[in-house]
């Protein structure tokens, strides 16, 4: 189901400011399929810290991924995603084995 961009702004801060805050550390993107993405940079699913939702539409997903890097401090790609079809947001707590 779909959320509202305010909506998955909360949950990820709130996850992110449950498993260690310091939103540097974490990495925020946009992927159509969000455990392929994680698994690609380096996340274990089983030991790292992640979280992903999806968005309603690509604006709101677009949306959610400026506000973490450029407001909060995230890392993540600032540039837009050309797949239309990447509705959700992903962060994940970098360490060692992530990329970046």
């Amino acid at each position: 189901m779909a959320e509202s961009d305010i909506k998955i702004v909360v949950e990820i801060k709130n996850y992110i400011e449950q498993h260690g805050g310091n939103y540097p550390f974490w990495y925020v993107g946009l992927a159509e399929q969000p455990e392929e993405e994680l698994i690609a940079r380096g996340v274990n699913l089983d030991l790292d810290r992640y979280v992903y939702l999806t968005a309603a539409c690509m604006e709101d997903a677009k949306n959610v991924k400026q506000y973490f890097i450029t407001r909060l401090g995230t890392d993540g790609d600032p540039r837009g995603i050309v797949d239309q079809k990447a509705l959700n947001v992903y962060a994940y707590k970098k360490n060692a084995s992530t990329h970046p």
